[in-house]
């Protein structure tokens, strides 16, 4: 089921990919003035379609992502945080295997 997704939370959502860029330097970057950007970031207008897939471009996301119906991110970390554990047990195990046993 795809999520609904609200001005606000999209606002949110560009306002972490800017990431230490300020809205002046975010907006010239997207190719909008700064207060239509703002106007993004605080959830008060929802970017056209040309914005959002301007700064998908740009931050290496989706539409789908900037749109809160990207499950396939979700699915990308959970598969990446199971093979993070899986690697460091099995990294755990080759130390072990390695260690000089009793018996020796």
């Amino acid at each position: 089921m795809m999520k609904k997704y609200t001005h606000l939370e999209v606002g949110k959502t560009l306002k972490e990919l800017r990431n230490n860029l300020s809205q002046k330097e975010f907006a010239k970057k997207i190719g909008v003035p700064i207060a239509t950007y703002q106007r993004y970031e605080y959830g008060e207008t929802l970017p056209p379609e040309r914005v959002l897939s301007r700064v998908a471009e740009i931050c290496g996301q989706t539409v789908d992502y900037l749109l809160g119906r990207e499950p396939l991110q979700m699915v990308i970390s959970e598969a990446k945080e199971l093979y993070l554990a899986e690697k460091e047990s099995l990294d755990d195990l080759k130390k072990k295997a390695e260690e000089p046993s009793v018996l020796d």
